[in-house]
């Protein structure tokens, strides 16, 4: 969905696109869903479980200079970096909110 709407110039923030995607994935697939499991599941995105060697690795890079480049809007990237524990090991958290455009864009 983030490349359809780069390709047509149409930018939205990453969490409506992200709730926009899932509620049409369900209705879809005909599943019905209450508002409270669909908080739930939208709330992992800014309290995701880490890959068991994510942070050793990230430790391992101490002395350069550590940043997520992502199409995540700027509130869901602090939040998740902050529930995670990356901000005492990020140097940045980059989001495309600025140029209103989604990776992987030419510009």
């Amino acid at each position: 969905y983030t490349w359809l709407r780069s390709l047509i110039g149409r930018y939205e923030d990453f969490s409506v696109i992200t709730r926009q995607s899932l509620t049409f994935t369900l209705r879809t697939l005909g599943l019905t869903f209450d508002e409270k499991v669909f908080d739930r599941i939208m709330d992992k995105y800014v309290h995701v479980d880490l890959y068991p060697d994510a942070k050793h690795a990230l430790e391992a890079l101490k002395g350069r200079k550590l940043a997520i480049l992502s199409n995540g809007s700027t509130d869901m990237l602090n939040a998740l970096v902050r529930n995670t524990g990356l901000d005492k090991i990020l140097d940045a958290t980059i989001s495309i909110d600025s140029t209103k455009t989604f990776k992987p864009s030419p510009q």
